[in-house]
């Protein structure tokens, strides 16, 4: 790692302890929503609610974000599919290339028509969101026909990077919790390691701008019998070592739990605003992706420039209130934040080289 890079984060870290309000440094982190267009209506995403004129971010935009940030690890996501901007694989080579890692987070439906362009990129870590175990329970959650193709793309995929040898490419699948699939929880470990991905994660729904939705969403689903099926899968994933963040699910699931009954969350502080950020496809800043679902920005950065945005008076005034845990936006108060200890210990095992950007192995 470059001096000045090292020291960066150094700077950041020390900056994330003591959380000043003004940030101590250009975050090392970025994710950017490279499209809000999405091919499917899924039944667990309030995007269709909200975006009423969909676009593609452009080339140039990136690179000037990128070129102006120079982070050290970009996602490409947000509340659209983002293998549908004709672009996306541009940003990901230059990004590759430039030396930062990228991980993109996809719905899957179009991973069999971008197969090479995949490999080819340099892409670093791609993220299949599934939600599903088998075909039926995909269609009523994702309300799309396309779950064998999926699973046959990765298939096809995996087979593609062994054979040419691309080892940079780490291959991870998603699942969210819900009433239509926590039985499968065990079944989709066992999906995801008969098809060969690297890594299984899953995450609780958070459901802060869909409370319209909880009783279709979650029922009457329990606790006791969700946290049964982790426990389980967690044994199975070990068993099998396919690595999974059921050791960190499980062990807090208690507190995760809360955000399925919308209770106010206080026992963590939030440390995201001090090394990331969100940027939508518009160019406008928010603390994190959560903020994806609200119209809620705290500037623009095509307008005034990033630097300018990520201390101004709003971003100082966020931090100061999260340095207090005083949660002042609603889609703050029902969320769970990740410790530093966790960040950097539990990422470590589910995304590849994730210590590098901290000067680990």
């Amino acid at each position: 790692m470059r001096l000045n890079q090292f020291l960066r984060m150094v700077l950041l870290g020390t900056g994330t302890i003591f959380r000043p309000t003004r940030a101590w440094g250009l975050p090392i982190h970025i994710q950017i929503e490279p499209t809000n267009f999405c091919n499917l209506d899924c039944i667990t995403c309030p995007r269709s609610q909200m975006i009423k004129n969909p676009e593609n971010m452009s080339f140039d935009t990136f690179k000037k974000i990128v070129d102006e940030v120079s982070p050290s690890k970009i996602t490409l996501s947000g509340l659209g599919e983002p293998l549908i901007n004709p672009q996306l694989f541009d940003m990901v080579r230059y990004s590759e290339r430039s030396g930062i890692p990228v991980n993109v987070t996809t719905n899957g439906t179009l991973i069999g028509k971008h197969i090479n362009e995949i490999i080819e990129s340099g892409l670093g870590l791609l993220s299949i969101s599934i939600d599903a175990a088998n075909k039926e329970t995909y269609e009523r959650i994702r309300k799309s026909l396309s779950f064998q193709k999926i699973i046959d793309s990765i298939k096809e995929l995996i087979a593609l990077r062994e054979g040419q040898k691309r080892k940079h490419l780490y291959v991870r699948t998603h699942f969210v919790i819900q009433k239509e699939n926590f039985s499968q929880i065990e079944e989709f470990i066992n999906l995801n390691y008969n098809i060969g991905v690297d890594a299984v994660y899953f995450q609780p729904l958070n459901l802060s701008v869909m409370k319209d939705r909880k009783d279709f969403l979650i029922g009457q689903i329990g606790f006791e019998e969700v946290h049964k099926r982790l426990k389980a899968a967690k044994t199975l994933g070990k068993r099998l070592g396919i690595p999974t963040n059921l050791e960190e699910l499980v062990s807090d699931f208690r507190l995760y739990w809360k955000k399925y009954s919308f209770q106010k969350i206080k026992e963590r502080k939030c440390i995201l605003p001090w090394f990331s950020t969100y940027i939508k496809v518009d160019g406008s800043l928010c603390p994190c992706c959560a903020f994806a679902m609200t119209d809620i920005s705290l500037g623009n950065c095509l307008d005034k420039g990033f630097s300018t945005i990520w201390n101004n008076g709003q971003f100082k005034k966020i931090r100061g209130e999260l340095r207090q845990n005083i949660r002042s936006y609603k889609i703050c108060k029902n969320c769970v934040p990740q410790t530093l200890l966790e960040i950097l210990w539990s990422k470590a095992k589910y995304t590849p080289g994730f210590m590098k950007l901290f000067g680990g192995d």
